[in-house]
Formats: structure tokens, C-alpha cells, sequence
């Protein structure tokens, strides 16, 4: 290695024992997934919403003891407990149709966390899922938004149910 490479090496240790993990959210991306599922306009965003505070409880719901398995970055198979995923609502806006968990916007928080926004034009719910685990270790963010997913389609359908 060249002393260029060494002090660069020097430089971004530095860097990330000086400011933080958070720093590193900056650089590195943490990892997401996101996907869009179209919904009935019939229902006001107040029982979309609704439909998925309750998805988001069905997915934390699961057995704490049951584990994703998924994909490492090296292609190795893992697994994480449910338990990682964060349930507590700490943002939601109604009127523009927006609901987080797990302190969403904020940096440097380990877990699983999600934003769901609410797109009327068109007629599309967007869902975002994020998480890593200490230091950004990989968790399985693309086996839990689908696990959301496919209980957010579930809620869904039973409120459209309830408007007939």
C-alpha cells in the first residue's frame, strides 16, 4: 500500500471515529427498498393510513423467534428475527398521507424502519423500507417490504370491504 493510500485509509478512520457512525449514512447509502402498489381512491388516506398502521403491526406481530432469510452482500445466506423491524408510528400527516416508523428521517438508527406516502394522481401508495444494523450490517429490507406488502394489499382490500 502507498503512503497515499495509507493516509487515506488514516484519513477516513479518522473521520468516522471523530464524527460517527452518521457520517457514514452520508457517504454510504443505507440500504432501501421501495415499491408502489395501486390502491382504491374510495378510501380517504385516513383509512389507508389506517390499513397500514395495521400491516406494520401484522409484520412486528410475527413470531419474535421467526427469522428472513436473505442475501448478504457476499451472497452468503443469513437471517434476521422480525424482532428488528420497528413498529412505532413517530410520524404521521394525515392530510398528506404520509406515515413513518422508527424515526424514518433521522440518521444513525439501527432496525428496520418504514415510510409510507400516499400518491392520489397516481392512485399509487409508495412504500420505503430501510435498515441496517450496527456499523450498516445488511438486514433483509427487501423480504420485509414484501412481507408489508403483501399485508398492507390484505388491509387494503378488507377497508374496501367495509365501505360496501
Amino acid at each position: 500500500m502507498t503512503t497515499l493510500g495509507i493516509s487515506r485509509l488514516f484519513l477516513l478512520f479518522a473521520t468516522v471515529w471523530l464524527t460517527g457512525c452518521w457520517m457514514l449514512e452520508k457517504v454510504v447509502l443505507m440500504p432501501e427498498s421501495h415499491s408502489k402498489i395501486p390502491f382504491n381512491t374510495v378510501l380517504i388516506n385516513k383509512e389507508v393510513l389506517d390499513a397500514v398502521a395495521l400491516a406494520i403491526k401484522d409484520v412486528g406481530a410475527r413470531d419474535s423467534d421467526e427469522k428472513i432469510p436473505y442475501l448478504d452482500l457476499s451472497g452468503a445466506i443469513k437471517d434476521v428475527g422480525v424482532r428488528d423491524w420497528d413498529e412505532q408510528i413517530t410520524y404521521l400527516d394525515v392530510s398528506e398521507g404520509t406515515l413513518e416508523t422508527g424515526y424514518f428521517r433521522k440518521s444513525n438508527i439501527a432496525g428496520i424502519r418504514t415510510r409510507v406516502q400516499i400518491e392520489r394522481d397516481d392512485k399509487v401508495i409508495v412504500i420505503v423500507v430501510k435498515g441496517a444494523g450496527p456499523y450498516y450490517s445488511e438486514l433483509p429490507i427487501e423480504e420485509g417490504r414484501r412481507l408489508l406488502q403483501a399485508a398492507l394489499i390484505r388491509r387494503l382490500a378488507e377497508a374496501v370491504a367495509k365501505e360496501r
